[in-house]
């Protein structure tokens, strides 16, 4: 009998998962049946989610996934010892470098847990989330936000040529390999902003080797 009631999927290059009608996530991989994600603390099943963003393995086939929930929070589980998991833990390698079971992602600056998110995005070292309120939290490891070293706990993205907080955001996107990790945001005015890894010009300033911590405008060539 197959899989079914899946509404949605994410995948890595370790396995797959699928959001059901349920609300609940299945995941498999190198063969193996589709199996419920468990819920928080190992409790029942994982329920409530909205989608999933997967951490492409950009770790040398270490990978992930963040869970966005109806609730606007996000739990996530998969691989941590750089903050990907957004719990506050760089989990440690010589014991388990994250956990298969989901762990909320804490608030900015370590309080309670991260809420009013309507998106996600990852580079494959970590995750944005897009808020309802136009900014955008990111956590894990790469240039992100932080222009290097990354967090194991969200930070708010600073404004277009820093200063300030990132806001008018619609959506993101993420890409990175090779700890080169670029973030773009898609702005209701219409234009686009990315900040990270610029040794390509991935950021789309006009600058073809200065990486940045914070978002510049995407130019258009005249």
């Amino acid at each position: 009998m197959g899989l079914s009631g899946v509404v949605s999927m994410a995948g890595n290059s370790a396995d797959y998962c699928a959001v059901l009608t349920s609300s609940s996530v299945d995941c498999w991989n190198e063969g193996s049946a589709p199996t419920p994600v468990p819920g928080v603390g190992g409790i029942g099943v994982l329920s409530g989610v909205r989608n999933l963003t997967a951490d492409v393995a950009n770790h040398g086939g270490d990978a992930g996934y963040c869970a966005l929930l109806a609730s606007g929070g996000v739990d996530c589980w998969g691989y941590g010892a750089t903050g990907e998991l957004g719990d506050g833990i760089y989990h440690n390698c010589m014991i388990a470098c994250g956990t298969s079971t989901p762990t909320p992602v804490i608030g900015i600056g370590g309080t309670g847990y991260l809420k009013g998110v309507t998106s996600m995005a990852s580079d494959g070292a970590g995750y944005c989330a897009v808020l309802a309120l136009g900014g955008v939290d990111c956590w894990g490891d790469g240039l992100g936000p932080t222009g290097g070293g990354g967090s194991a706990t969200p930070i708010a993205v600073q404004a277009i040529g820093g200063g300030g907080l990132l806001s008018g955001v619609t959506s993101a996107a993420g890409a990175g390999a090779n700890g080169r990790s670029t973030y773009c945001a898609v702005l209701a005015a219409g234009g686009a902003a990315c900040w990270g890894a610029n040794d390509y010009g991935q950021l789309g300033g006009g600058q073809v080797t200065s990486n940045s911590p914070f978002p510049l405008l995407v130019e258009v060539s005249l």
